[in-house]
């Protein structure tokens, strides 16, 4: 029973540790200090996306099942990381919880999750946003994007609609999150397999029922355009492979 119970401490604890970990090591934070939110990350004063001291992009993507001010609901929320003129894309997910046991993380979390609306547009929440950091989360800027503009993206990059059939993940891992690691490699395989450069201003054209950004979004699809238009993109997933 003893040995049984440490196991279920272990399966919960080692995800949100090595997150917490792998997250601390992307800002870099000088050793043996304290900083307060969002230290790490400098805001740009030339319409550049906001980065950490060595350049690196930390964005927030948020699926949801529509956009809307009081009735939306998270499907997935991931860290997109990369730097300019890199051809790896690192994914660290927030939500759904990676292990089976994580679902009482993944419902206060959710719970907290709002939309508002300042100057016109809609923005994160100050709630969700402080449940967010109070799990030492940072980003540069984020994007939300609906069951349309997912699966305009997967239009843009040539993807197939059906999702291929995968390794069998670990026991701890859950189904739920499974499904969105299937789609992430999907994207990526799409677009090493173009010919042709992929266009993504055309991202430029969505409309904000669909796809929404406080970043520069000129700035961030000229990013892409050269991040995103390499046969020799990696999509890196650390957290997959330390449970296997």
């Amino acid at each position: 029973m003893k040995n049984t119970s440490a196991l279920l401490i272990l399966v919960v604890l080692i995800p949100s540790i090595l997150i917490g970990y792998w997250v601390g090591l992307q800002f870099d934070p000088p050793w043996g200090s304290a900083a307060p939110a969002n230290q790490y990350i400098t805001a740009s004063s030339d319409q550049r996306i906001p980065a950490t001291r060595h350049g690196q992009r930390i964005i927030l993507v948020i699926s949801l099942d529509q956009i809307k001010r009081n009735s939306s609901l998270p499907q997935g929320i991931w860290l997109l990381t990369y730097f300019p003129g890199s051809s790896e894309l690192t994914l660290l997910p927030i939500y759904p919880a990676v292990s089976t046991s994580g679902a009482s993380a993944d419902s206060s979390l959710v719970s907290s999750f709002g939309l508002t609306r300042e100057d016109g547009k809609l923005t994160l929440s100050s709630k969700f946003i402080q449940a967010l950091r109070a799990r030492n989360y940072e980003w540069s800027g984020y994007i939300l994007l609906d069951a349309t503009a997912q699966q305009d993206l997967f239009k843009l990059v040539g993807a197939e609609t059906a999702i291929p059939s995968s390794p069998t993940p670990p026991a701890v891992m859950s189904s739920s999150y499974q499904s969105q690691v299937n789609e992430i490699n999907l994207f990526c395989q799409a677009i090493r397999s173009q010919n042709a450069p992929i266009d993504w201003g055309q991202i430029s054209s969505w409309s904000s029922e669909h796809f929404v950004t406080d970043l520069n979004l000129k700035a961030l699809l000229a990013e892409w355009q050269s991040l995103m238009s390499q046969t020799s993109l990696h999509c890196d997933l650390p957290l997959i492979t330390s449970l296997k």
